[in-house]
C-alpha cells in the first residue's frame, strides 16, 4: 500500500476544498483545521479559532 498521494487525488482534494466547507478536529473536539469555505461564511479568523474546542455534550 502506497501512502503517496496520486495528482488525481490531489486534484480531488482541492476540489472538495472548494467546494466545501470543511473543519477537522482531534478526538478531544479540539480544532484542529478549517477552510477558507468555512471561516468566510462566519466572518471567523484562524487566529482566534485555531485550537478551540467545541462545547457539544
Amino acid at each position: 500500500m502506497s501512502f503517496f498521494r496520486s495528482s488525481e487525488t490531489d486534484a480531488l482534494m482541492r476540489g472538495l476544498d472548494r467546494s466545501y466547507a470543511m473543519i477537522e478536529f482531534d478526538p478531544t473536539g479540539k480544532i484542529l483545521a478549517a477552510n477558507a469555505n468555512f471561516l468566510t461564511p462566519s466572518a471567523i479568523r484562524w487566529t482566534r479559532f485555531a485550537g478551540a474546542t467545541t462545547h457539544c455534550s
